[in-house]
């Protein structure tokens, strides 16, 4: 069975890398990071709002019809 390394075996192999090379991993690491999120925000959750809704999905779907209502009202005022 394989173990996925731990931060402190990554160090050591950063460590053991020229200075361009660690700076090549941290451009890889950065871009990597930024290829996984793109045009996402993150926002903390209280306890019983995440309860309620779970998944991201969950939340956007919401978020959604809060959107849709407002929209609906606002038309409906003016």
């Amino acid at each position: 069975m394989t173990t996925s390394p731990t931060i402190e075996d990554v160090l050591a192999l950063a460590r053991r890398l020229s200075r361009r090379d660690q700076f090549r991993l941290i451009a890889k690491i950065a871009q990597d990071l930024a290829d996984e999120t793109p045009n996402q925000s993150e926002v903390l959750l209280a306890p019983d709002v995440a309860q309620a809704f779970p998944t991201a999905e969950s939340v956007n779907e919401a978020l959604r019809l809060v959107i849709r209502l407002s929209e609906i009202h606002r038309r409906a005022a003016s």
